[in-house]
């Protein structure tokens, strides 16, 4: 049993730790966005 339960394990903490990355990325590239737009507005608006 634990023979064929180690595999799924495995996999699923590196489904994980993948899913959390991707979210990382996404999240830092979004925060990475509103930065730029935010700077943008205000040098528009300060022009």
């Amino acid at each position: 049993m634990k023979q064929r339960f180690s595999p799924l394990v495995i996999s699923l903490r590196y489904d994980l730790t993948n899913t959390i990355q991707t979210i990382n990325v996404l999240y830092f590239n979004a925060v990475s966005v509103m930065i730029v737009a935010t700077l943008g507005s205000g040098l528009l608006h300060g022009f």
